[in-house]
């Protein structure tokens, strides 16, 4: 059958590419280890980045297998994840030695369809034009492919279950269950609240020791949490931010926020914060592709402006320590005044 000739040719291409790169290799190598000869090889691919993309198209079907409807698209995903960490080998030497726009086009393709496919079946009754439809699916296509490439970028280093609390931070009205060798890892409500999804996934600690943060500067909107001093950490794994619901890196958004921090924080230790800014998108750089996460701002001060205020307000303006009660006090503090019946209490500078 045709389709045992391709899964042939897959297999000869992974097990070439453990020994050459990709650039390297001739098809005469693939149909010599595969054992069949090159018009064959012609008769099913027109070169070897043509049979790339096929295996890649025919690993993700493999993992999307029966997971395209609203209550398994979650699980498609992370499936998608899965399935590159098992061909690492392949997958980065794919990366290392085919543009990214080439790569972008594989991992369009294997997430577009799922996600349009759930846009479809949740626009079932309701009134949704196909440019809509496309416009919402391509937001997320976005979003993941960012994420995903760059995770590819860095080695895949990094463990996929971060990724995917990554995922769910970025969108609280989404329910999320991350399944992994069959035992839940993850489940998310989907209930909009991001205080119940920083408990689950960060922990009761983390929960309890969150400061609202809220603030707006010209077209700029923040929103979200920051951690109290005493639950920073020695690394920046905690520093999470979103704009207009995409995960992203950006180096004066981190700046704004540890220098807010300073005066509370010792040296070399980090905060959490969980900001999500809602940014006109005309603010931002049209020169940084949609799938990058690092972004660039028109105006880079108004955006560190924006977060050290919003931030430095949060912290300035709620007690950051316990507050400790003596039974009895042998005599009233020289920090108060009484006036008539009442005490007031002069502020104090607070210990951090």
């Amino acid at each position: 059958m045709p389709n045992k000739t391709k899964e042939a040719l897959e297999a000869s291409l992974k097990k070439v590419m453990l020994k050459k790169p990709l650039d390297k290799i001739t098809i005469q190598d693939i149909t010599t280890d595969c054992g069949i000869s090159r018009m064959a090889f012609y008769y099913h691919f027109k070169d070897i980045y043509d049979l790339v993309e096929w295996a890649c198209l025919a690993d993700a079907a493999r993992a999307l297998s029966g997971k395209k409807t609203y209550d398994t698209w979650q699980e498609g995903i992370l499936q998608i994840f899965e399935a590159v960490l098992e061909n690492k080998p392949f997958i980065l030497n794919a990366y290392r030695s085919l543009n990214r726009e080439r790569m972008e086009r594989y991992l369009y393709r294997l997430t577009y369809r799922l996600i349009r496919d759930v846009v479809e079946e949740q626009a079932r009754g309701l009134t949704v034009s196909e440019e809509d439809k496309a416009f919402i699916a391509d937001f997320y296509k976005y979003s993941f492919v960012g994420i995903m490439l760059d995770w590819i970028g860095a080695g895949m280093k990094e463990d996929c279950q971060d990724l995917v609390e990554k995922i769910a931070l970025s969108h609280p009205d989404i329910s999320l269950r991350f399944i992994q060798n069959n035992q839940n890892k993850l489940y998310t409500s989907g209930n909009h609240s991001l205080k119940d999804l920083v408990y689950t996934i960060y922990g009761r600690e983390v929960a309890g020791n969150l400061l609202e943060v809220q603030g707006q500067e010209g077209e700029i909107r923040i929103s979200g949490f920051a951690g109290k001093p005493l639950i920073g950490r020695g690394n920046r794994n905690y520093e999470n931010y979103f704009i207009n619901g995409r995960y992203i890196k950006s180096n004066i958004i981190s700046k704004a926020i540890e220098d807010a921090y300073k005066p509370y924080l010792m040296q070399h230790k980090y905060p959490f914060t969980l900001l999500h800014f809602d940014i006109d998108q005309d603010f931002i750089d049209v020169n940084v592709h949609p799938t990058k996460m690092e972004l660039r701002f028109k105006d880079g001060d108004l955006v560190y402006r924006a977060v050290f205020d919003a931030v430095s307000k949060a912290l300035a303006y709620r007690e950051l320590i316990p507050q400790v009660s003596l039974e009895k006090e042998k005599e009233e503090p020289k920090s108060e005044e009484k006036m008539g019946e009442k005490t007031v209490r002069k502020p104090h500078p607070e210990p951090f």
